[in-house]
C-alpha cells in the first residue's frame, strides 16, 4: 500500500521536514527534487536518443517551486554537458535557481527565438500543486507551439493539472512522463488526470510521507487478500456468495457475475434469478439456490436482475452486500436509503458500484471524481466503487483508494458485472478483514487482470485472466 498526498498533505509534510532538520539552507528540498529531476532527463535522453552530453532541453519556467525546480535542475543538466535554454512564462521567478541557473551557463529565450530550438526533451515547470481554474491564453499558446516539438516531461504534475482532483484545464500539458516530488497526488492518478501524466515517476526527496486516509493498492496487497488455500480446508471456510443477476433478457450477465465471483477465490456460489438455469449450464458446479443459508455475502443487480421490492427486502439480511448495474436505480428510493442507513449503524458492508454515468443519473454530476465518490458515500452511507480511469473507491468516512491496476482494456460491455462479483466474492470469502482495503484489492484484482488479457480484452474471457492474475500475485511475492 502506497500513500497519495493532496496538495495540503505535501506543503505539511515538507514543513514538518525542516522544521525537525533544522537545515540551515532553506532550499535543501528543492535542491533533492532538482537533482532527481536532471537524472531522470539524462536517462530519458539516454533511452530515447542513445546519448544526453550535446543534447538540448527547453525548459518552460512558471513563477512557483515548479519553476524553481526547471531552473536548478537546468544547472545541473548544464553541467552535464547538455544546452539548456529556458522560456520564462511570468517575469516573476524563483530568484535563488535562476541565480545557480545563470551561473551554470544556462540560456534563456524569448518567443521570438523558439522556432530556432529543436529540443530533444521539453521540462515543464509552469505549474504545479497550487495550479486550479483555467491556464492563460498566452500559456496555451505556447503548450501548443512547443507540444509537436518534443517528448514533455512534467514536473510534479503536468501544468493545468488540478493536483486534488485530476480535473484538467483546456490546453494543459499532455506529458509523455511525470516526475512527481516525494509522493503520489490524486490528480494523476484519475480522471483527465491520469491520461494526460503519462508514465508516472516519483522522485524521492528523503520524506517518509504516509497518511491513513487515502492511498493506492499494490502487489503485496492483493497478495495479503488472494493468498493460496490453506491445507485442510473446506468449501464452507471459504465462504458462501449469493450471486442475483441475469434476467431474460439480459442473460449474460448472470454468467459475468457468477464467473467474477468464482475467480475471488470463495468456496461456493449460489446463483437465483431468471437467468439461474442458464447460468449453470455454463458453470456446473455454481448451485441454483435462492437460499441465503450459510452466505457471507452476496451481489444483487446486473442485469437488471432485481425489483425495488427485492432490493428492499435483500437489504434486510446481515451480510455483505454489493448493489450494481440495474439496481442502483433504486438507491435513492426512501425506503432503500433508510435500510442502507440502519446498515451502516449496524456495521454492514454495503457496496455501490457506479460508473460516471449512474453518477449523473443519481444527482451526482462533479467533475472532481474523488470529492463525488466521497458524496456518495456519506449519502448512501456505503463503499463507492465510482468506475472509470483512475476508478475511486471510498467510505462515508473520507477514506478512499485510487486504483492504478485498471487500463481502457477493462473499457468494455460486461466487466462491471465480473467486478460486481468478484467483489462479492471476496468479501464473503474475508469475513474477518477490513471491508475498504477488500473492495479496493477486488478492484485492483480486475484491473490487472485486464492488463494480462491486453487490449482484445472481452467480458466472457475475464474470468480466466482473474485466475491468471491471482496466479501472478502469488508469484510475485515468492
Amino acid at each position: 500500500m502506497r500513500p497519495v498526498l493532496f496538495r495540503e498533505q505535501v506543503t505539511q509534510s515538507e514543513e514538518d521536514w525542516y522544521r525537525v532538520a533544522g537545515a540551515e539552507n532553506n532550499f535543501e528540498l528543492m535542491h533533492r527534487a532538482a537533482f532527481g529531476i536532471a537524472s531522470s532527463v539524462v536517462s530519458i535522453l539516454k533511452s530515447t536518443y542513445g546519448y544526453s552530453a550535446g543534447s538540448t532541453v527547453l525548459l518552460l519556467v512558471g513563477p512557483g517551486n515548479n519553476g524553481g525546480d526547471a531552473l536548478w535542475a537546468g544547472s545541473l543538466l548544464v553541467n552535464r554537458g547538455i544546452s539548456v535554454k529556458a522560456m520564462l512564462t511570468h517575469p516573476a521567478v524563483h530568484e535563488f535557481a535562476f541565480a545557480r541557473f545563470a551561473k551554470a551557463g544556462g540560456q534563456t529565450i524569448d518567443l521570438n527565438e523558439l522556432s530556432g530550438i529543436n529540443p530533444h526533451v521539453i521540462l515543464d515547470g509552469i505549474h504545479g500543486l497550487g495550479f486550479h481554474g483555467e491556464l492563460d491564453f498566452a500559456t496555451v499558446a505556447l503548450i501548443n507551439q512547443v507540444s509537436e516539438l518534443a517528448p514533455i516531461v512534467a514536473i510534479d504534475l503536468p501544468s493545468g493539472l488540478v493536483c486534488d482532483s485530476g480535473v484538467v484545464a483546456a490546453g494543459a500539458v499532455q506529458a509523455k512522463v511525470t516526475l512527481t516530488i516525494g509522493a503520489l497526488k490524486p490528480g494523476l492518478l484519475t480522471g483527465d488526470g491520469k491520461s494526460h501524466a503519462g508514465i508516472i515517476k516519483i522522485i524521492d526527496i528523503g520524506i517518509n510521507y504516509s497518511t491513513d486516509s487515502n492511498n493506492i493498492i499494490d502487489m503485496t496487497d492483493l497478495a495479503a487478500v488472494y493468498q493460496g488455500e490453506e491445507s485442510g480446508s473446506h468449501k464452507y471456510s471459504h465462504g458462501v456468495v449469493s450471486v442475483i443477476a441475469g434476467s431474460a433478457r439480459y442473460p449474460g450477465a448472470g454468467v459475468l457475475s457468477v464467473g467474477g465471483a468464482r475467480a475471488s477465490g470463495v468456496g461456493l456460489v449460489r446463483v437465483s434469478g431468471q437467468a439461474q438455469n442458464f447460468v449453470c449450464q455454463t458453470y456446473p458446479d455454481v448451485v441454483p439456490s435462492e437460499s441465503l443459508e450459510k452466505v457471507t455475502g452476496s451481489v444483487i443487480g446486473p442485469g437488471d436482475s432485481s425489483t425495488l421490492e427485492e432490493l428492499v427486502s435483500h437489504l434486510e439480511n446481515e451480510i455483505p452486500i454489493v448493489i450494481d448495474a440495474g439496481a442502483l436505480a433504486f438507491v435513492t428510493d426512501q425506503r432503500v436509503s433508510a435500510s442502507l442507513l440502519e446498515r451502516h449503524k449496524k456495521g454492514l458492508t454495503t457496496v455501490l458500484t457506479p460508473h460516471d454515468g449512474e453518477s449523473l443519473r443519481l444527482g451526482f454530476s462533479e467533475a472532481d471524481r474523488i470529492r463525488r465518490a466521497i458524496a456518495m458515500a456519506q449519502k448512501f452511507n456505503c463503499i463507492i466503487v465510482l468506475k472509470g480511469p483512475g476508478t475511486v473507491i471510498a467510505d462515508s468516512s473520507g477514506r478512499l483508494f485510487i486504483d492504478t491496476f485498471g487500463t481502457s482494456a477493462l473499457a468494455t460491455a460486461g466487466t462491471g458485472d465480473v467486478l460486481s462479483g468478484l467483489i462479492a466474492g471476496t468479501l464473503a470469502s474475508h469475513p474477518n478483514q477490513e471491508p475498504l482495503m477488500l473492495v479496493a484489492s477486488a478492484v485492483g484484482l480486475h484491473g490487472l487482470a485486464g492488463r494480462i488479457a491486453g487490449p482484445t480484452c472481452t467480458a466472457a474471457k475475464l474470468p480466466e485472466f482473474l485466475v491468471q492474475a491471482r496466479a501472478q500475485v502469488l508469484d510475485t511475492q515468492e
